[in-house]
């Protein structure tokens, strides 16, 4: 049985995640799956939700993944979103949720 997200915090308002973290993978066709450790933050604005978040794991494989438009995020609850790799750190890469 897999463990679901941890959910650090729940909105009051619409009890919508602020804060999920867990351990998951990034997938790409052609390429192997890269192992990742991710906290995306959730907001809510007037008319939509949207997230951005961070994902650690090997800096080198992210450098490659970097330059894709668009890439599989499978979270530990074996959920799948689109994100994209928005910057590079030295420890860390920024992940926009698309859609």
């Amino acid at each position: 049985m897999t463990r679901r997200p941890l959910i650090l915090t729940l909105s009051k308002r619409n009890r919508l995640p602020r804060t999920i973290t867990g351990d998951g993978l990034i997938l790409v066709s052609g390429k192997k799956p890269t192992n990742i450790k991710y906290e995306i933050d959730v907001v809510q604005n007037i008319d939509s939700v949207s997230a951005i978040g961070k994902v650690w794991g090997n800096i080198s494989h992210l450098y490659q993944l970097w330059m894709m438009p668009v890439l599989c995020l499978k979270l530990e609850n074996s959920d799948r979103i689109e994100v994209s790799i928005t910057e590079l750190k030295k420890e860390y890469a920024v992940i926009i949720v698309i859609n």
